[in-house]
């Protein structure tokens, strides 16, 4: 029985010792396992930087603004129509040119800088008259605005596919006529009305009414109703020249086809109070412009709305 007890003895010894030898193996192996991972601040720090890096933005995910359907009259602007125009039916304006409502009053208050006679806004079925005695209000925005092609210019969906349409079939008999000006806020108008006056300092009293010829004062402008545009040679900047163009000559001959008049006729500045502009259309309807154009007379007397 002695010996059993020595030989168990010595099992039991050996065993404790290998036992041993493992636990160290196992300890060796975790210890190297740790000392190779990043420690938890360490782990964290690198996270924390690629949350915080910015993504780079391409250009496709930069946002673009549209240009300003703001224009300055004389001329000096250089957006023009794509030969395709692409027509937006929500425009991104500038935040002067947002249209906050469009159930707004028409009648201006009667509040300008000109002191003239202000009288309500006549309008003749679907035709309003806006003129220096016929004001819109300054809230008045045009429904259904939208973008002319690519350019910085807006207009009511229908002066849009008239406008389209009336361009392309100048293209066709070789005549390239570009947009210059089309819808304009009232802001918009008031300062560049105020621009004009300014040129007019030495005339004292008068500057206002001699500016008010050139560029209608605020509430008074066509461009405000989204349905007026200004068009000129693609070669010249300069409206004194465009009556000698053959633009000029193929727009007098052919716009009322598509629903325009040049609203400030030849030898009517008496009763527009405005100079002859052969550049200025306003979109009336086919049956309206082809009417006012065939009478040759100018759209106050037309619709005696002037006396």
């Amino acid at each position: 029985m002695a010996g059993l007890g020595s030989e168990l003895e010595v099992r039991m010894s050996k065993a404790k010792g290998l036992w041993i030898v493992i636990l160290v193996l196992i300890m060796s192996t975790a210890s190297a396992c740790i000392s190779q991972s990043p420690s938890s601040e360490s782990y964290l720090s690198a996270n924390h930087q690629l949350i915080g890096k910015k993504p780079a933005v391409s250009p496709k995910n930069t946002p673009s603004r549209s240009p300003s359907p703001s224009e300055n009259v004389q001329s000096d602007e250089s957006a023009q129509p794509s030969d395709v125009p692409e027509i937006t039916a929500s425009p991104s304006l500038p935040q002067e040119e947002v249209p906050v409502t469009t159930d707004t009053p028409i009648v201006n208050s009667g509040n300008s800088s000109v002191e003239e006679k202000i009288e309500p806004t006549y309008v003749f079925d679907s035709i309003i008259i806006v003129n220096k005695k016929h004001r819109l209000d300054k809230s008045y925005v045009p429904e259904n605005l939208v973008r002319y092609g690519k350019t910085g210019y807006y207009l009511t969906q229908e002066t849009v596919d008239a406008l389209k349409t009336m361009l392309d079939a100048a293209k066709e008999d070789g005549i390239s006529i570009v947009l210059t000006s089309a819808y304009r806020t009232y802001a918009r108008q008031e300062t560049l009305f105020k621009q004009e006056v300014n040129k007019y300092k030495k005339y004292g009293d008068d500057a206002e009414r001699r500016a008010g010829q050139v560029v209608a004062p605020p509430g008074a402008s066509e461009h405000q109703l989204g349905t007026t545009v200004d068009l000129r040679d693609p070669k010249s900047t300069k409206f004194s020249e465009f009556k000698y163009t053959e633009q000029s000559e193929w727009i007098k001959e052919n716009c009322a086809k598509y629903g325009f008049i040049i609203r400030y006729p030849e030898g009517k500045t008496d009763i527009t109070d405005i100079i002859y502009e052969p550049w200025h259309l306003r979109y009336l309807g086919v049956e309206y412009a082809k009417k006012i154009t065939e009478s040759g007379l100018c759209l106050e007397e037309w619709l005696d709305a002037d006396s």
